[in-house]
């Protein structure tokens, strides 16, 4: 009977703490996964302010041309 109960109180402890393993390891990933995001979300942003600017320009360049 004890070596049952020993066995189940090895058991809990291991999926305790495996359980804890895997929660740390996803809420990283998640942290991940935002920094990411952010990340193209910047560059997302750069990139329509230089089309915004090119197409100011071309606008520009086009329209000196015709006069």
């Amino acid at each position: 009977m004890d070596a049952l109960i020993a066995s189940q109180t090895v058991f809990y402890i291991v999926s305790s703490v495996t359980m804890i393993v895997v929660g740390v390891l996803l809420v990283f990933a998640v942290y991940q996964v935002i920094r990411i995001l952010k990340n193209i979300l910047n560059i997302s942003q750069d990139i329509n302010k230089v089309y915004t600017t090119t197409k100011k320009k071309v606008k520009k360049m086009v329209s000196s041309v015709k006069m």
